[in-house]
């Protein structure tokens, strides 16, 4: 008899013994993973002060997504995240300058400060623009009353190739480019098929001049 009850107040010892080292394994289990979730907290925070770090740091470069009014965003050369949204190739140029003209009300044409339209763009490109974004500047550059110029200097100072479009009444006016070649025949071609061009002027051999102002769908 008293062996039983010693053997069920053992029994009962070793379950308290098992809820305890149960209870402090979920314990040190939570602790752990806590711990876990705490490390990698403060790796996304590291990660997105880097990229923080990276915007106001470094060579700086501009990277231009073109929209109606222009929008520029300052970062590191080789970024592709800024504040953790990545920025796809196709709809974004880097730029080494970007310098804008007078802001003007889109109502009234008086000069503000406000959220209004520039009469000038330009976009300071080494490398020169790529073709995609010249196809954006094509298509949406007609939504606004500007001249949009994308040009690179020479080492020497003086300006390389360029292509600028002119934009007036709601209407792409013209095209302008100091070069026939590559991108510029792609944007030849891109104005016959794509717009149904009619007037093309030709100013020499290694220019073109293109003018919207008789087109039904400029």
């Amino acid at each position: 008899m008293q062996t039983a009850s010693s053997f069920s107040r053992l029994l009962l010892v070793a379950c308290l013994v098992t809820l305890v080292v149960s209870g402090s394994g979920a314990r040190i289990g939570t602790a752990l993973r806590g711990s876990e979730a705490l490390t990698e907290a403060s790796s996304e925070s590291k990660t997105a002060d880097s990229l923080n770090s990276a915007v106001t740091k470094g060579n700086t470069y501009a990277f231009v997504h073109f929209e109606s009014n222009g929008k520029s965003v300052m970062g590191n050369t080789d970024i592709t995240h800024i504040g953790g949204e990545e920025l796809p190739r196709a709809e974004w140029i880097q730029c080494k300058r970007i310098s804008y003209g007078l802001k003007r009300d889109i109502g009234t044409g008086a000069r503000v400060s406000g959220h209004t339209h520039y009469d000038r763009i330009e976009f300071d490109c080494p490398q020169g623009p790529a073709t995609p974004m010249l196809m954006q500047a094509l298509e949406r550059g007609h939504t606004v009353n500007a001249t949009i110029k994308f040009f690179s200097n020479r080492r020497d100072g003086t300006e390389g190739k360029f292509i600028q479009m002119n934009c007036r009444e709601g209407r792409l006016a013209d095209v302008k480019m100091n070069y026939v070649e590559g991108e510029a025949n792609m944007i030849i071609h891109y104005a016959y098929h794509s717009m149904q061009i009619d007037h093309v002027g030709e100013d020499g051999d290694t220019s073109a001049h293109f003018d919207w102002s008789g087109s039904p769908q400029a």
